[in-house]
């Protein structure tokens, strides 16, 4: 996972304030620069039109790309002071110019969505050990009755796997 899909992962774009924040638009992405770290690098951020987004960071003195800061096998003081330069832009952007997602992935979103449309429920989440796992409780009883939360494929390839499915009423269909 690279750092903007780490700390993009739960988040939508709202592009309404990425100008105002000092994107410039071309086209359908959008683009942004900043000079940091006593003005030796330049982090170059690029949000695409599907809200995924990517950046560079140059070495302004040697005049190149300054790859360390995207490699984890790469570490050091000074490399991380630059990964930190360069993950305070990131933080900064998605602090002013995105919106907390519940889920990872849309379809999660929307299925939170419309439980919170019809019953108005909103999930809470459980289990520290995996904080992307969001149950839905009954308000009367506090039972579950969903969870929504990411399974690996290899989990279900195993023939030990067994899968829970829903219990629904006749008059939910």
């Amino acid at each position: 996972m690279t750092i903007e899909q780490e700390i993009f992962q739960r988040k939508s774009v709202i592009p309404e304030k990425l100008e105002a924040y000092g994107f410039e638009k071309k086209g359908d992405r959008y683009y942004y620069s900043a000079v940091f770290t006593d003005m030796a690098f330049r982090a170059d951020i690029e949000i695409g039109a599907d809200g995924r987004i990517s950046g560079k960071v140059f070495d302004l003195e040697a005049g190149c790309e300054y790859d360390a800061v995207h490699v984890s096998a790469r570490y050091g003081a000074f490399v991380e002071s630059v990964r930190e330069g360069y993950c305070g832009i990131l933080r900064d952007i998605a602090a002013n110019c995105f919106r907390d997602r519940l889920f990872i992935y849309d379809q999660s979103n929307r299925i939170a969505d419309a439980l919170y449309a019809k019953y108005g429920d909103k999930p809470d989440f459980p289990f520290s050990k995996y904080p992307g796992y969001g149950s839905f409780r009954c308000p009367e009883n506090n039972k579950w009755y969903g969870l929504i939360g990411n399974i690996p494929k290899k989990s279900f390839l195993r023939k030990s796997a067994k899968i829970l499915d829903k219990k629904i009423s006749e008059e939910d269909l």
